[in-house]
């Protein structure tokens, strides 16, 4: 996904400052990727009552959606 998660100095850099979690990896599972594609669906078509349930789905299921230009992001909630 990107390099830089891989640069040893970088994420001693982010640990130094409390943000570690910034490069830590984790996948999906698929049932959450559904959600997330359903929910950014629903904002295309400017549902957005039904994206914010389909986003509180996703927080209920331990994951954060962020959107992003080319889509969305999952990242685990701590």
């Amino acid at each position: 996904m990107h390099g830089w998660r891989d640069h040893e100095l970088l994420i001693r850099g982010l640990e130094v400052f409390g943000l570690a979690s910034l490069a830590e990896r984790a996948d999906a599972p698929p049932e959450i990727i559904e959600l997330a594609e359903r929910r950014r669906l629903a904002r295309e078509s400017r549902d957005f009552d039904e994206a914010d349930r389909l986003r509180a789905e996703i927080e209920a299921a331990g994951w954060e959606a962020r959107d992003v230009a080319d889509g969305f992001q999952l990242v685990p909630l701590r």
